[in-house]
């Protein structure tokens, strides 16, 4: 399993262990929104009151590679292991 890397920029409520909006840039410079639960990406104690962007991870799986203009691009899947869904259109 990898993990991408992510920005959280945001906390937004603190039911069930804290949730936290989190923000990744993709090959096409395409940037995604995530609002996920604060264990999910980090092992850091972050509340209302933290200075924000602080960097985080996400597990993702590979599902597919490619080549574009002599760079390796990966496909990845949020859904597994922690059913992650962005929020981006």
């Amino acid at each position: 399993m990898i993990a991408l890397k992510i920005w959280i920029t945001k906390y937004l409520d603190s039911s069930q262990f804290g949730w936290v909006e989190c923000k990744f840039e993709d090959a096409y410079n395409a940037t995604w929104t995530i609002n996920e639960k604060l264990p999910v990406v980090s092992s850091l104690e972050l509340n209302e009151d933290s200075k924000y962007p602080q960097l985080g991870f996400i597990d993702c799986r590979v599902t597919g590679k490619r080549i574009e203009q002599n760079t390796e691009l990966m496909v990845i899947d949020l859904s597994q292991p922690w059913d992650v869904e962005s929020i981006s259109a």
